[in-house]
């Protein structure tokens, strides 16, 4: 995980250092705020947990497709460097977890401040696309994740008992890109595709399923691909 973070930040550094442009319609450490709704689709993950008597369980979790939504304030730092302090809820991701014999569900949401640097490439791309600005992005964060109650249910007796969700802070960052279109001289209409990494969310381990309490819990990872579409507005 660490070496894609660095990975994906020298990226961006890298393009900053090579070269800072000058475009003539920008406007110089502007400041902006935005407003984002997105689609959120998180990817699957492997489930292990033991039981109190030793069993070892273990099953891939799918989630259903959520929702974000993302409120930000940045600032133009020059023609081609934005930096930017973002809020995002994602709602809706809920997992559910074939096990063996058991099937578990539950729903979780995150919360998370993320730190961006955005590298715009509309110096690159003005002589072909006029009014668009095509750019990279990452960013790192503190996530608060949730997790309901695991409803277990055998497929053969129904309900089967209950396991406590939990909340946990992680560490997050993100990494991704997109284009945005030049609506006047202070609005700009923008279309993202980013990867998020929230951190985990682990279950109690003091509820009843099928043999008997958790000796380990279960562990979850989130990490969602997201498309988003927003306005951002200098002010």
């Amino acid at each position: 995980m660490m070496i894609k973070k660095i990975g994906a930040l020298s990226l961006l550094y890298g393009l900053i250092l090579t070269s800072t442009p000058t475009l003539a319609n920008s406007s110089s450490n502007a400041l902006y705020g935005r407003l984002d709704i997105g689609w959120s689709h998180m990817l699957e993950d492997d489930i292990r947990f033991v039981l109190n008597d030793g069993t070892n369980m273990s099953g891939q979790a799918n989630y259903t497709d959520g929702k974000s939504y993302q409120l930000g304030i940045g600032k133009r730092m020059n023609s081609l460097i934005r930096e930017e302090l973002a809020f995002i809820v994602t709602t809706g991701n809920n997992p559910k977890i074939q096990a063996q014999t058991t099937v578990l569900s539950s729903k979780t949401d995150s919360m998370a401040v993320f730190a961006n640097t955005y590298v715009d490439l509309q110096h690159y791309v003005k002589d072909y696309l006029i009014g668009y600005n095509p750019y990279l992005t990452a960013g790192f964060g503190l996530s608060r994740n949730h997790m309901d109650y695991l409803d277990n249910v055998s497929p053969d007796t129904g309900p089967a008992g209950r396991i406590q969700g939990n909340s946990d802070y992680k560490m997050a960052w993100q990494v991704g890109g997109g284009i945005s279109w030049q609506l006047n001289r202070k609005t700009d209409l923008d279309l993202g595709f980013k990867h998020y990494d929230f951190g985990s969310i682990h279950s109690s381990m003091n509820d009843t399923i099928q043999a008997g309490d958790l000796r380990k819990p279960a562990v979850f990872n989130l990490r969602s691909v997201q498309i988003q579409l927003g306005v951002r507005y200098a002010f």
